[in-house]
């Protein structure tokens, strides 16, 4: 899905709401690639986006628009809003899953790195965005995000 609208629509869930840093434009151009079928899941969610974007604003999405493959930049900020309301949201608080992907943003230390460099970080992304301790018998990103939460933060 290639319009401006949707990309702010994703930017301001993500917490980026002004100026556009670099390393959104090469997540956003990026598609997801993972390399256990589990992961999946997590493109499809990164797709999901979409759908909630027509919701959202009455945009129509079309059948194309769902058959386009899910970009790193929806996939981060799917997980981060799964990671906010499936393990770590207050229900006090207004969900606010901005913080999980600023965590992964900084834990694949994209702040810091030019396109180029962007691109070799991506392809290592499961390694990196959610480094664990522990030696996990899957694989997966969800395994991995769920894992380093319980190693950092109190549940």
């Amino acid at each position: 899905m290639n319009s401006n609208k949707y990309f702010r629509w994703l930017t301001a869930k993500a917490g980026i709401f002004k100026t556009i840093p670099d390393y959104i434009n090469v997540l956003s151009s990026e598609t997801y690639k993972y390399k256990n079928p589990l992961d999946e899941n997590r493109a499809l969610d990164g797709k999901a986006l979409r759908l909630e974007y027509g919701d959202d604003t009455g945009d129509m999405v079309t059948p194309s628009d769902l058959r386009e493959p899910a970009t790193y930049l929806e996939v981060m900020v799917a997980l981060a809003d799964r990671i906010e309301n499936d393990i770590m949201c207050d229900p006090l608080d207004k969900p606010d899953p901005s913080k999980w992907f600023k965590l992964m943003v900084d834990n694949l230390g994209l702040e810091y790195e030019g396109a180029a460099s962007m691109r070799s970080t991506l392809d290592r992304f499961n390694d990196k965005v959610f480094p664990v301790t522990t030696n996990l018998k899957e694989d997966q990103l969800w395994s991995k995000a769920s894992e380093f939460i319980n190693e950092h933060y109190y549940i």
